[in-house]
């Protein structure tokens, strides 16, 4: 049902964002066909933009836009906080990057 939190769908969306930012933080020197492949195949199937926009037309359609927009900004502002975490960590010496 909609009108329950959707967890599952938070964490598909959060370990997509951490693994994609691993990836351009980590692994830079991928081919451009295999940056593609990972990025829209494994990690753009991964995550669920289409779930949650469905879940906040569901939400609108019921008159929660309070709840719908709180959904969506914090949808948003998790991902981009996965994101922020990976790139922004410092960077190990060993690694030489």
């Amino acid at each position: 049902s909609s009108s329950h939190f959707p967890v599952g769908i938070w964490i598909a969306n959060a370990l997509g964002c951490l693994l994609l930012a691993l990836s351009v933080r980590y692994v830079p020197r991928l081919g451009e066909k295999t940056r593609h492949f990972w990025a829209t195949g494994l990690c753009g199937g991964m995550t669920t933009f289409s779930a949650v926009s469905v879940r906040a037309w569901a939400l609108m359609g019921r008159g929660h836009f309070l709840g719908a927009s709180a959904e969506l900004l914090g949808m948003l502002a998790m991902c981009l906080l996965c994101v922020w975490i990976v790139l922004r960590a410092p960077r190990s010496k060993e690694g030489g990057q």
